[in-house]
């Protein structure tokens, strides 16, 4: 559309090797923007989208990588706006869990995939996070990897159980949370407004996403348990209740 490109690797980069590459974008889009200021226009469409490789997670491990998320979801939409001026939680490509409680599901989907099939053509391989802004700046891109890298890290590192985080959190507190799982970048995302407040209200929502997970979990061992016999006697049972109170 209008002429639009996308920048993709040609292979999975880590190290030196991503760092040469995200120099030399950064490096070509400013020379070419510093000679003809129109030759390059990131929009409101465009953004970078970052893939974490969690072949080597554990499904509760990947499961409270997405609850620090979570929690400091806020936070970072805070930081994006800050870099950029433009508000990304109101995009319809990148919807904050914090404005959509039903995208859990999503989340739970990817979390029931892994714990079904082991099998790793067939286990998820990877986490797609497409919140950041469109931009071709070097400082932008590498500060917003290192928060994800520093997301998974925590997540395998800190072996807390998802029920205990609120009292981890309550104990040490949310300025010290944002530190422990945030060591490179903790302090400017200091800067963001309601700090406390918003890694609290984090907390509560991450709750909310275990609950549906433990929800989901009990649903799917109800299931398990049940015979063909008994799935077909308790549809029996609901279609002639539904049939009474019709």
């Amino acid at each position: 559309r209008n002429n639009g490109r996308e920048f993709i690797f040609a292979t999975p980069l880590f190290g030196q090797d991503l760092v040469d590459a995200l120099e030399f974008l950064d490096q070509t889009i400013g020379e070419a923007k510093h000679d003809n200021p129109d030759s390059f226009e990131f929009n409101h469409r465009t953004s970078v989208h970052i893939h974490i490789d969690v072949r080597d997670m554990e499904p509760e491990e990947l499961f409270r990588m997405l609850m620090y998320y979570v929690i400091f979801e806020r936070l970072l939409f805070d930081w994006i706006y800050r870099v950029s001026g433009i508000d990304r939680s109101e995009s319809p490509f990148c919807i904050p869990y914090f404005n959509s409680a039903d995208d859990y599901i999503g989340l739970l989907n990817t979390l029931n995939k892994m714990n079904r099939y082991p099998d790793p053509e067939i286990a998820v391989r990877e986490h797609l996070f497409r919140q950041l802004h469109g931009t071709h700046e070097y400082d932008t891109i590498v500060f917003w990897i290192q928060v994800i890298q520093n997301l998974k890290r925590a997540a395998k590192e800190y072996q807390i159980d998802p029920d205990q985080l609120l009292a981890h959190v309550s104990g040490i507190g949310p300025r010290e949370f944002l530190r422990e799982v945030f060591p490179e970048n903790h302090e400017t995302l200091m800067e963001m407004q309601d700090v406390e407040w918003e890694i609290m209200l984090g907390v509560r929502r991450a709750q909310d996403m275990l609950l549906n997970y433990a929800i989901q979990e009990v649903n799917s061992l109800i299931w398990q348990h049940l015979s063909a016999d008994d799935m077909m006697d308790n549809l029996s049972d609901r279609l002639k209740r539904n049939r009474r109170e019709a």
